[in-house]
């Protein structure tokens, strides 16, 4: 069984062409991060050899605190694909 990094949720349907653009696009966290995509979804999975690592890690300021990896990642992806977020 391999893990699946992205996919369309069941029961929905995605035309060939916007699931190749979708899964063409998908940021590659740094380590101890996996991402997992879905049409309507978005998933984040920490994992660290100690709980305190994920549990004691100071949440990000976005007012000032300079963006992390993956939230430069995220934002490429909505701005390549002119998502908007609500």
């Amino acid at each position: 069984m391999r893990p699946i990094g992205a996919g369309v949720p069941h029961g929905s349907t995605l035309s060939p062409l916007l699931y190749s653009a979708y899964v063409k696009d998908i940021p590659r966290p740094s380590t101890g991060v996996q991402l997992t995509l879905f049409t309507n979804d978005t998933a984040l999975y920490l994992r660290s050899n100690s709980i305190g690592n994920i549990l004691t890690r100071r949440p990000r300021n976005v007012l000032i605190d300079p963006p992390d990896d993956l939230t430069v990642e995220v934002e490429k992806l909505i701005e390549l694909n002119k998502m908007a977020i609500d």
